[in-house]
């Protein structure tokens, strides 16, 4: 009898954010993985309860079982028990649910420990407990970045446990469907960013940058509906500022188009575990420029311009300089190519295959 993988994918109850994309992924790739039969174990997908009632054609083949919600544990309903697993991977630190049975061997992916620098002391200390909590139940913790790996090691007892670090897969969308927005302004060359509206993405910093350089746009995309968010528009309002457009989500063929035509794609990010727009952006061949906190420096490896700080003057010159380095370089843009490409999602699924394997057969 064949053994049992189970893959954590509660992440697609918001298929939209960060980890709803990884999860959208997983589904895809580790689905045609079960599919070939390739493996000597079996893959499981735990879907969020969500699904219990959706057609589930394109997890055809592999056996899923359904998160039960609060609900149903305050009526005492258990609608659906979960497998007998002989590994599980909880794909993000967030997962909720862990397995009970002690032989089943818990792999636990920590993304970032953003809490750190976001919220007060007991909100910390309790975020702690509760990774220390899971990291004592794992037979192997993975991380998607060395950085991640290293800022974990600072506040976890990790306990000689196995660790590995495992990058991020990035999904090529180079050869995806792309559409122009309704918002670009004909023939003004723009720079680029998009992320959820927090004070940690920096974007208020474009704001003052942006005012030497009115000859481009800036286009700003992703959930401003935050205050932060909303602070950022009220600003280049009252500042009259009209070469910033703020955008909230766009379609994914429309982010697409403006990957493919931006001048420059801009990250001033202060809490990213691995940075993925700024892999993307090089999928297409565009210079990105990035702060130099966490991650982003090692996910860079070196191919995306650093502000030395995040001071309006060493920004914009930076900008300037770097854009004048990169366009004179003719061979500049395959190399982004190059090594964007260094990050597929096949390899990432590979790579996790072979743990698999590992843990299995100890």
């Amino acid at each position: 009898m064949k053994k049992k993988v189970l893959i954590d994918l509660y992440s697609l109850e918001n298929p939209f954010c960060g980890f709803g994309q990884i999860a959208v992924n997983y589904a895809r790739l580790f689905a045609d993985v079960q599919r070939s039969g390739k493996e000597n174990f079996d893959i499981v997908f735990m879907l969020p309860d969500c699904y219990r009632h959706q057609s589930l054609e394109e997890f055809e083949g592999v056996e899923c079982v359904f998160k039960d919600t609060k609900i149903h544990h305050m009526l005492h309903i258990v609608p659906n028990k979960l497998p007998q697993v002989d590994l599980w991977h909880s794909i993000n630190q967030f997962c909720r649910t862990y397995p009970e049975a002690p032989q089943t061997k818990l792999i636990y992916t920590i993304h970032d420990l953003n809490f750190l620098f976001e919220e007060d002391a007991p909100s910390v200390q309790n975020h702690v407990r509760n990774l220390q909590s899971r990291v004592d139940r794992a037979a192997c913790v993975t991380f998607i970045s060395y950085y991640a790996e290293d800022i974990s090691k600072l506040h976890l007892n990790l306990r000689n446990k196995d660790t590995r670090v495992i990058y991020n897969g990035v999904e090529n969308l180079t050869e995806r469907p792309s559409k122009k927005p309704d918002f670009v302004k004909e023939g003004r060359p723009f720079f680029f960013c998009i992320g959820q509206f927090l004070e940690k993405k920096k974007f208020h910093l474009l704001v003052d940058v942006m005012k030497s350089f009115p000859d481009t746009e800036l286009y700003m995309c992703g959930e401003c509906h935050t205050g932060y968010g909303l602070e950022i528009i009220r600003k280049i309002a009252v500042q009259g500022i009209e070469n910033i457009t703020v955008v909230s989500n766009i379609p994914d063929e429309e982010r697409i188009w403006l990957y493919k035509n931006c001048q420059a794609y801009m990250f001033p990010s202060t809490g990213e575990g691995f940075g993925l727009p700024m892999i993307e952006a090089m999928q297409f061949g565009k210079p990105v420029f990035i702060s130099k906190a966490q991650s982003l420096p090692e996910i860079g490896g070196g191919n995306a311009f650093i502000w030395k700080d995040l001071t309006t003057e060493t920004m914009v010159s930076t900008i300037k300089e770097g854009l004048d380095v990169f366009y004179k370089d003719k061979e500049a843009p395959q190399r982004l190519i190059a090594y964007a490409n260094e990050y597929s999602y096949q390899k990432h699924v590979d790579n996790y295959l072979q743990l698999y394997r590992e843990m299995l057969e100890k």
